[in-house]
């Protein structure tokens, strides 16, 4: 392991579009680095949140569904599962973030 420096194990980014009345997500967007050989969006996560109401079941989801299009690597920095774990936690808390940035409010 270096002792010298902190080096990422993966980076996220998240833009979200909501509905006039901001309860809907109308567009997502979510991008990935070092979740793969390249930087890389998460198709099948966008799609499950468009169009669907702000709640933290379907933030789960969105979670949930960057594992269907992330194939991050072992290494001796990070194991493939703890990076996987990382994709969901950081996809939850960005979208969280970006709805909250967007003027929405998540339901139960």
């Amino acid at each position: 392991m270096r002792n010298a420096m902190d080096i990422a194990t993966t980076g996220c980014s998240v833009n979200v579009k909501l509905s006039e009345d901001k309860k809907t997500i109308e567009d997502v967007r979510i991008a990935y680095g070092v979740a793969g050989p390249v930087p890389m969006r998460a198709p099948s996560a966008e799609a499950k949140a468009k169009g669907k109401p702000l709640t933290k079941a379907v933030v789960h989801e969105f979670g949930q569904a960057v594992l269907e299009d992330i194939n991050p690597r072992d290494s001796w920095r990070a194991s493939k599962a703890f990076r996987q774990h990382i994709a969901t936690v950081l996809a939850e808390r960005a979208l969280t973030e970006s709805i909250r940035l967007a003027g929405g409010v998540i339901d139960e």
